[in-house]
């Protein structure tokens, strides 16, 4: 079934007093009479267009109207979207009723698929596809998953069940539970559950040295050569400059961005990081800030001193498709991601002969083991390295 969804100012009910109308959003459905929801805001009748369903203009009493309007029918569209999996008639009533109802969401696939939606915007499309590829295993295992559905045993069964009968790998394992667990835990936040199953799950990590993407010593130094060439076109020049400082600060993509912004807005950022020969950063994880001081190397220094004039391009894809070029005229043979530039740091610290301790300060890992990853991958390649002795 079709159904239709758009806002409508009421201006009938304009108020003098406070000089607006309410705005509704109409749904509507073939041989069904439409029905009217309350959005609970209210705007100047000669500010909004019915016909368009939209605010106009960019007062920001219109632009904070339409953000909510927008919110809500992007809820309601997301609980139609569920219904009409099924091939049963559902009324606009229904509809309606599971739209005023606590949490505005069909079950807890619809909150996720809501929340995942309000977040496409700070996300690369690569990462946006793995979260909607993540939900949509969960909704074909479990149509209409509850909230009060998803428990530790359910959990235990699911992983089994993407084992052994999804033919899903120990990494897209891992991906799927951590997904559960990413939306679990923004619920938590918004108060719609109040516990977590995650409390006594425990996900697998898949991570080791195996899974991680770098460059050794000698392959940084050629990208380092290439950059001071200044041979490569802007677009690229300027992806390879913060992927080098990332690879000298080990900072992570989000926060070389946001990095980058504030150099572009005030040139005294970088001139403050050079009087005090060290960078100040509240690195980004999870939710939360993590206070980082970075000692400024030689290396580093000439970048910044020299800053580029042009933010890092906020879109992950379009960061990693740049990379790769630069990569390939380098002659480097690797298909790295940007965030690879965090783990060349770890490496090459260890390479260097640098304390785990002191790598592990500078990243902001919260467990040395996690740098200790690093260090497995240097011995590793002295292993490989002293291998070659054996054809001798």
């Amino acid at each position: 079934m079709r159904y239709r969804v758009k806002a409508y100012c009421k201006g009938a009910d304009f108020k003098e007093n406070l000089k607006s109308a309410p705005v509704y959003l109409t749904i509507s459905a073939p041989r069904q009479r439409e029905i009217l929801i309350n959005t609970g805001k209210r705007i100047h009748p000669d500010l909004f267009n019915n016909k368009l369903g939209q605010c106009i203009g960019r007062s920001s009493e219109a632009l904070e109207v339409q953000s909510e309007v927008d919110n809500q029918i992007l809820k309601l569209n997301l609980i139609i979207s569920d219904f009409s999996k099924s091939d049963d008639f559902v009324s606009l009533k229904v509809i309606k009723d599971r739209f005023l109802s606590r949490g505005n969401y069909n079950g807890f696939v619809g909150f996720a698929r809501y929340e995942l939606e309000r977040e496409r915007v700070k996300l690369s499309s690569i990462t946006w596809k793995n979260y909607a590829h993540c939900l949509s295993n969960l909704d074909k295992y479990t149509p209409g998953l509850s909230f009060v559905d998803i428990t530790v045993d359910f959990l235990e069964e699911y992983r089994s069940y993407l084992k052994n009968v999804g033919g899903r790998n120990e990494k897209g394992i891992y991906q799927d539970l951590a997904t559960i667990r990413k939306f679990w835990n923004i619920a938590l936040r918004k108060r719609e559950v109040r516990h977590s199953p995650f409390d006594e799950f425990r996900i697998k990590s898949v991570r080791g040295s195996d899974q991680i993407k770098f460059l050794v010593l000698d392959e940084l130094k050629v990208l380092i050569d290439l950059y001071h060439k200044g041979v490569l076109t802007e677009r690229l020049q300027t992806v390879l400059y913060y992927y080098l400082f990332g690879c000298l600060s080990g900072l992570r993509s989000k926060d070389l961005y946001e990095l980058s912004l504030r150099q572009i807005k005030d040139a005294s950022t970088f001139e403050a990081m050079l009087r005090r020969n060290e960078m100040e950063v509240f690195t980004s994880k999870s939710g939360y800030k993590k206070k980082v001081v970075i000692p400024i190397s030689n290396q580093l220094r000439k970048l910044v001193a020299n800053p580029v004039g042009k933010s890092l391009v906020h879109k992950g894809d379009r960061r990693n498709k740049a990379l790769r070029e630069v990569l390939e005229i380098a002659g480097l043979d690797k298909y790295l991601s940007f965030h690879s530039s965090r783990h060349t740091f770890g490496v090459v610290s260890k390479q260097l002969g640098i304390d785990t301790a002191v790598v592990q300060d500078i990243l902001g890992h919260d467990s040395i083991s996690t740098t200790q990853i690093y260090t497995k991958i240097v011995d590793d390649l002295r292993s490989r390295e002293m291998s070659k002795w054996d054809g001798v």
